[in-house]
């Protein structure tokens, strides 16, 4: 095991992010991005380097703490063409530029169990007995299962073999299987784990106690916790609100009601289900604009159905997006496959109501206590019907007072529930890098003085 040279070196942690690096991707690459500009000010013994796809070469944050860019060996982006992507990864086996690198970590940190770093990382660990450990961030085998889902069809249509395969046999939600099998297989091999409070099913532990998920894999790892997300309440406040620049900035009516939807413009996030509700709603007499702050594939298709209605804002950075968040009126955010709904916090945080699906935004408040969970600070649609979204957002526009209502109680949830990335850092990532650290080193000085007793 790579050890350091000496007793107040740093622990030098690599954590493996195997997505394209960017200030507008998405939630899983902003996560470290905070991560890292905590890390650069903290004066913890931490030397953080955060591996991910890029140009070659290095950014650095602080002496302590830089990203690594590393080319893709085989990119997911020579299909795209052929099956929808929410993000692009490296499809190969093995990253020999990375499996080098890793060899200069006292723990190595994997974020998906799936693509090459995972693999990488899983292979360099087993061999120089390095310490692996993981967190969840995104549900890949939920997103497979869609995005398959959806360009079979955009592919095949809904002609025989079109229902053949995904109906029929199933391809999608097969593929999702043999992806949590992976998954479970990954962690099988870690010596930490961090789950999310509500992830995959509303039961993250289902990981490590069913039966059935650790058949013929020999048991998953004791050593677990939480991982939360945090928010930088500098960017994300309710003192942000400009309602004046919404005209300057997008010629919007500042006297007509504000819709906000932020995220990827894909299947995944289900923004067409909030098109059509909106133009239910526009259909019927209701007079709005609804903001999109994000890219993607859906784009036309959401002009299509909501034609002046929709503004599309692009890619915003967490300064913009808290203004936008605090000047609106309010958040619908139709995904139901979240881990973590970063996006609801942020805007809950900024004084912003919001409509959200059970298994997206609802998983924010589902592991919080009872009365939290029974009474959640948003209105949550358990329905796929655009009707059904219509009829929420409608009823909530109409009655300000309730509105008021969930804008006071989403800021109590935030202040109470929802840490700052400090404490993410501190608090949930720190002390477990710390203890697979030592306890990798007390085995080895166990197995070096075995070694020695046997030579004698």
């Amino acid at each position: 095991m790579a050890t350091s040279s000496t007793s107040n070196a740093r622990l030098r942690v690599a954590v493996l992010v195997d997505l394209e690096w960017s200030e507008t991707a998405g939630g899983h690459v902003r996560f470290w991005q905070r991560v890292l500009k905590a890390a650069a000010h903290t004066r913890a013994d931490l030397d953080l380097t955060v591996y991910a796809q890029g140009r070659a070469g290095t950014l650095p944050v602080a002496d302590h703490a830089r990203v690594v860019l590393l080319p893709p060996v085989l990119s997911s982006r020579w299909i795209r063409h052929l099956v929808r992507q929410p993000d692009y990864t490296d499809l190969a086996s093995y990253h020999r530029d990375l499996a080098r690198r890793l060899c200069e970590h006292d723990v190595v940190h994997t974020t998906d169990a799936f693509f090459c770093h995972a693999k990488t990382a899983t292979r360099v660990c087993a061999e120089r007995n390095l310490p692996l450990v993981s967190s969840l961030h995104t549900d890949t085998p939920g997103y497979t299962r869609r995005y398959l889902g959806d360009s079979l069809r955009r592919w095949l249509g809904h002609g025989w073999f079109g229902d053949l395969l995904v109906d029929r046999l199933a391809l999608p939600a097969r593929m999702q299987r043999h992806m949590q099998g992976q998954l479970r297989r990954h962690l099988a091999v870690c010596r930490h784990v961090w789950l999310d409070p509500a992830s995959l099913g509303g039961n993250p532990r289902e990981l490590l106690t069913d039966p059935d998920a650790r058949t013929g894999i020999g048991g998953l790892p004791v050593s677990h916790s939480t991982l939360r997300r945090g928010l930088d309440r500098t960017h994300f406040s309710p003192t942000r609100a400009d309602r004046a620049r919404l005209h300057d900035q997008f010629g919007i009516d500042p006297t007509l009601p504000v819709i906000v939807a932020a995220g990827r413009l894909s299947p995944g996030k289900r923004v067409l289900l909030l098109a059509r509700a909106a133009r239910r709603l526009i259909d019927a007499g209701q007079a709005l604009s609804v903001v999109f702050a994000g890219s993607g594939e859906q784009r036309s298709d959401i002009a299509q159905v909501l034609g002046r209605h929709a503004v599309f804002a692009g890619q915003l950075d967490e300064h913009s997006l808290g203004w936008l968040y605090a000047s609106s009126d309010l958040l619908v955010h139709a995904s139901d496959i979240e881990l973590f709904p970063n996006v609801v916090a942020e805007a809950l945080a900024c004084g912003l109501p919001a409509v959200v699906a059970p298994g997206g935004g609802g998983r924010l408040f589902s592991h919080q206590d009872t009365a939290c969970a029974q009474d959640p600070p948003a209105v949550i649609v358990d329905d796929d019907a655009p009707q059904s979204w219509a009829t929420a957002i409608g009823a909530l526009l109409a009655d300000p007072a309730r509105g008021e209502r969930l804008r006071a109680a989403g800021l109590r949830f935030v202040q109470q529930a929802v840490p700052d990335w400090h404490d993410i850092l501190t608090q949930d990532l720190l002390p477990h890098w710390r203890m697979v650290a030592q306890r990798a080193r007390s085995s080895a000085r166990l197995g070096s003085s075995n070694e020695a007793a046997a030579d004698t």
